[in-house]
């Protein structure tokens, strides 16, 4: 075994189990102590821990991306198999917009669903275009893959300016963390794709993006089919995190199985880490 990769692969392996552990943690706590009165949990271990979770999915990637040797990733997401994801991600932001507009925003009176339901639309074509391809992207389809930030940026204001839940409501706090994890997901993703890739950081960004997107969105479906929770544009916006989520792992895990580049592939050498972390006494 490549000693080079243990890092990068603990990595995944202990993201995968943290969010497992975090989507069992939340989902118990909306299903046994969610007061949906008030929209808070009850105090107690299990709400403590979910939020130490948080804190402990930040903290694994950093620490394995910091121990891992600069030669340790590749520098090229062959994702190979992706298209499935892809897809699913796609499909689940049409059905956002499909939803939004033909009942969450008629019954609403306030107009700020219409930007993340037509971003939502432009999104998912970004997502079926690329489903098919696994290196670089040609220039046009690379701009397009701004679209699903943009999406999370006006979601995470229709959440914030959503006066029928509470500011601080765990719902509202998780949807939002997981839509800035499909932020640094999409963000990660175009690194490589436009073949400026930080590959530490991308570790890093890919790992924290899945585990918010999971953690975020499983627990609001579960405690929705349960009937906790009944909040239509909620549930849709949990419903395309999950996918971001599931799509961000994947990824994850092509990245750190895929072979490092060889020596007779040279690798790009003004990429943003190796200028961040080159030392100064190096240049000339």
């Amino acid at each position: 075994m490549d000693q080079r990769r243990v890092f990068p692969r603990l990595c995944f392996l202990l993201t995968a189990s943290t969010a497992l552990l975090g989507v069992v943690v939340r989902s118990v706590c909306f299903l046994c102590l969610f007061d949906k009165d008030i929209g808070y949990f009850e105090s107690g271990i299990l709400p403590a821990l979910s939020d130490a979770l948080y804190l402990v999915a930040l903290i694994i990637p950093i620490v394995c991306a910091s121990l891992s040797p600069r030669d340790a990733l590749p520098r090229r997401l062959n994702a190979s198999g992706r298209a499935i994801p892809a897809v699913l991600l796609g499909l689940a932001l049409a059905a956002f917009t499909a939803v939004s507009l033909l009942i969450c925003f008629p019954a609403r009176r306030s107009n700020t669903m219409v930007a993340p339901s037509l971003l939502g639309l432009l999104a998912s074509t970004y997502y079926f275009l690329s489903a098919r391809k696994s290196d670089r992207y040609p220039d046009w389809l690379s701009l397009l893959g701004y679209l699903p930030v943009f999406w999370s940026i006006t979601a995470i204001g229709e959440t914030y300016f959503d006066t029928y839940t509470a500011m601080n409501s765990p719902v509202k706090l998780a949807l939002q963390f997981g839509m800035m994890g499909f932020m640094l997901i999409a963000l990660a993703e175009l690194r490589f794709r436009v073949g400026r890739a930080v590959p530490r950081y991308s570790l890093v960004f890919l790992s924290i993006g899945s585990y918010v997107c999971l953690v975020g969105s499983i627990p609001v479906l579960v405690a929705t089919g349960a009937g906790i929770l009944n909040h239509l544009r909620h549930t849709l916006f949990a419903a395309v995190l999950f996918c971001a989520g599931a799509y961000a792992l994947y990824l994850l895990f092509r990245y750190v199985v895929s072979p490092v580049d060889t020596p007779d592939t040279p690798a790009p050498s003004d990429t943003a880490e190796d200028i961040l972390t080159e030392s100064p006494n190096n240049v000339e």
